[in-house]
């Protein structure tokens, strides 16, 4: 049996991240990216829907890219493609895009790109010879002395906002903000700050559930105790019993700050 669908396909909403082209108007092909930070079980078909809606306005050949922030972005079955066959073998759909997994290119390479791709680089695979938090400082004050370069205060200024969302994707908001405030000088943005107050960190979401307060303070104890582990060691378990009993997160947040010149654990726990 055959069913008639009333469908209305101008209720259809689409927007793509970034269309790229070969001149305005398009002349030869267009390019669609796509940033991705969380599992999308159906962008498959999403990124088809771009291309097709684009391929029905312009009438040129369309390459899309989807560029995978971080691993929680990327699950099996997300295949790249579109493939099937339709009814007894009389049409068939062969669509295929370019998917990238931001976290395996080195940063180093990010970092040597334009200034734009090189934003990137807080995502990309960082040395293995350095912890975390070392890693990432490297990042930032390469960035930092490329903003100072290349590009004017207020250019400069735009990215470093970026450059906070994309690190609230790797590390919690606490760790965030320490880092940024130490290595970028942002502390007087009000434009990361309000990103700061909105959340765009993954760390602490979990806690979030138990209330806001503890939540913010588990994220940054949890943080504390494993980029410290990287830097100083597992703590004993009497560092660790004392951490227990440390509520303030900003005093938390001090402490993260402490791992970038402490010595050891009473180091850290000494901090006010």
């Amino acid at each position: 049996e055959t069913a008639l669908l009333d469908v209305d396909l101008s209720t259809v909403s689409a927007a793509t991240d970034i269309v790229l082209a070969d001149a305005n108007p398009p002349q030869s092909q267009l390019v669609t990216l796509d940033f991705q930070s969380g599992n999308d079980p159906a962008i498959d078909d999403r990124i088809l829907m771009y291309q097709g809606i684009l391929r029905h306005r312009y009438h040129l050949p369309i390459h899309s890219l989807v560029l995978l922030l971080r691993p929680d972005a990327f699950r099996p079955t997300m295949t790249g493609s579109v493939l099937y066959e339709t009814s007894q073998g009389r049409g068939k759909m062969d669509f295929r895009y370019e998917m990238i997994r931001l976290w395996e290119i080195p940063a180093t390479d990010l970092l040597d790109a334009g200034i734009g791709a090189a934003s990137l680089a807080v995502l990309g695979k960082l040395s293995e010879r350095k912890n975390l938090l070392a890693g990432i400082t490297d990042v930032l004050h390469e960035l930092e002395r490329r903003f100072r370069v290349e590009l004017t205060s207020s250019e400069a200024n735009e990215l470093k906002s970026a450059v906070g969302v994309l690190l609230g994707l790797r590390v919690p908001r606490e760790v965030a903000k320490v880092i940024l405030e130490r290595v970028l000088h942002m502390e007087e943005s009000t434009t990361y700050q309000l990103i700061i107050e909105k959340g765009i960190e993954r760390g602490i979401e979990k806690g979030l559930a138990q209330g806001e307060s503890l939540g913010r303070v588990k994220g940054a104890r949890e943080m504390l105790l494993s980029l410290g582990g990287d830097r100083l060691g597992a703590p004993s378990k009497k560092i660790q019993q004392t951490l227990a009993k440390v509520t303030d997160v900003e005093r938390l947040q001090r402490m993260i700050g402490k791992l970038f010149d402490a010595e050891s654990w009473p180091d850290v726990l000494a901090t006010k």
